[in-house]
């Protein structure tokens, strides 16, 4: 997905948790940074003390206040939904 970033793609909210040990940090950087060279627009957000899952779980309504998660992508969306 990195090789293909293009400017005129969707803006993109990227969130990543900290403590992931499935995916880097580095992996969801390298990605905002090529979208935004592009000219395109990426929005990440990295969660402290939060893992791989727990970014989903973040949106069930039991797990929703241990994180930003539900709010940032509600923001998100307020701002560039269609």
């Amino acid at each position: 997905a990195i090789n293909y970033v293009r400017h005129d793609g969707p803006p993109l909210l990227l969130l990543h948790g900290e403590d992931d040990t499935r995916v880097k940090v580095r992996h969801s950087k390298g990605l905002a940074e090529r979208l935004v060279a592009a000219g395109g627009l990426a929005d990440l957000r990295v969660y402290p003390n939060t893992g791989h899952v727990d970014i989903i779980l973040s949106l069930a309504a039991l797990f929703r206040r241990r994180t930003q998660v539900a709010r940032d992508v509600a923001a998100f969306l307020t701002l560039h939904g269609r």
